[in-house]
């Protein structure tokens, strides 16, 4: 409660500062000196912590440094796995992407039914 008759007396002091197109120095002051009194209220300030880094370097020779590179470089465009669904090599990406398709569509997805309107076959009379 306090805090708030603060903010408020500053509120004003900054209003009253304003008016009439001139700017009054003191009521300016006093606004500052009350603002300055809440900020540790409103804006906690964030406290230091003393924190460790550790760092380990690692020597490698110009050959390990070779082998990690090529290691890295065969995981980084490795082929990704294959699946089969219904009888088509599909990739693991799209296998997620269909199986999501079913899941919102259910087991009627790809099941079409022609009304006889519709029909392309043509009838023999």
């Amino acid at each position: 409660m306090p805090l708030e008759v603060q903010l408020r007396t500053m509120r004003e002091y900054w209003r009253q500062a304003h008016i009439g197109g001139k700017f009054d120095k003191l009521l300016a002051d006093k606004a500052a000196v009350l603002a300055a009194a809440c900020a540790p209220y409103c804006h906690p300030r964030l406290h230091s912590i003393d924190a460790k880094i550790e760092t380990a370097v690692i020597v490698m020779t110009e050959d390990e440094r070779r082998e990690q590179a090529q290691r890295l470089i065969r995981e980084a465009f490795a082929e990704r796995p294959l699946k089969l669904i219904e009888g088509e090599v599909v990739e693991l990406d799209d296998a997620e992407t269909l199986a999501t398709e079913r899941e919102v569509m259910g087991d009627s997805m790809g099941c079409a039914e022609v009304s006889e309107a519709n029909s392309l076959e043509v009838k023999e009379e």
